[in-house]
């Protein structure tokens, strides 16, 4: 059985709020370019593996950008 490992999170002033888990680093980039679609902001991907953030995307401004991705 395969192990949710990505968090997709979106930033909240100060916080980050939890959406939803994903399986894979693919899995996650396509929920979040949905995500913004619905609703400009920042989102992040976080690997609990690592245990740090892999992907930022600031969807605040027309278009959004990929902020980080390693």
């Amino acid at each position: 059985m395969l192990a949710a490992v990505y968090d997709i999170l979106r930033r909240e002033g100060l916080d980050l709020v939890w959406i939803e888990a994903a399986y894979n680093f693919e899995a996650a980039k396509s929920r979040i370019d949905e995500l913004r679609r619905q609703s400009r902001g920042e989102y992040v991907v976080f690997d609990q593996r690592k245990r740090q953030m892999i992907a930022e995307v600031d969807s605040s401004t027309l278009g959004g950008q990929v902020l980080s991705d390693d």
